[in-house]
C-alpha cells in the first residue's frame, strides 16, 4: 500500500525494512554475523563504513537498496539475511544510525516510509 501510495503522489519511497536488511548483509560480509551470533561491538565499530542508499530504478519503477553503490535489493530478501536481520535490528547503535539516515532520507524530499518504526 505504501509503494502504491508514493507512486500514486510522485514521491520517493522509502522501505525501512530493506535497510535493516543491509545493514544484516553488511555484517554478514564483514563477518560480523556468523552462526547466529553477532559481534555487536565490530559491527558498531564498523558503522562508520556503511554506505547505504536507496535509488530509483526506471525499468522496475521502484526503489531498490543500494550498498556502497552495489544494488543489493535481491541478496537482501534472501532467506540467510532473513534468519538474521533481527539480531541486527536490535543493536541500539543499528537503529540509531538508520533513524538518522532515514531522516535525512526524508529532509526537504517528499517521501512515503514503509516500516515498522515508522
Amino acid at each position: 500500500m505504501a509503494k502504491a501510495l508514493a507512486k500514486e503522489l510522485n514521491y520517493f519511497y522509502i522501505d525501512t525494512g530493506a535497510m535493516y536488511r543491509g545493514v544484516t548483509l553488511f555484517a554478514m560480509k564483514e563477518r560480523y554475523v556468523m552462526n547466529g551470533c553477532v559481534d555487536e561491538s565490530g559491527l558498531e565499530q564498523a558503522l562508520d563504513r556503511l554506505f547505504l542508499t536507496f535509488r530509483f530504478n526506471p525499468s522496475t519503477e521502484c526503489s531498490e537498496m543500494h550498498l556502497g553503490g552495489t544494488n543489493i535489493e535481491k541478496e537482501i530478501r534472501t532467506m540467510e539475511v532473513a534468519k538474521n536481520v533481527s539480531l541486527v535490528a536490535k543493536i541500539p547503535a543499528v537503529r540509531t544510525k538508520l533513524v538518522a539516515l532515514q531522516r535525512r532520507l526524508a529532509e526537504g524530499d517528499s517521501v512515503v516510509m514503509d516500516g515498522r518504526d515508522i
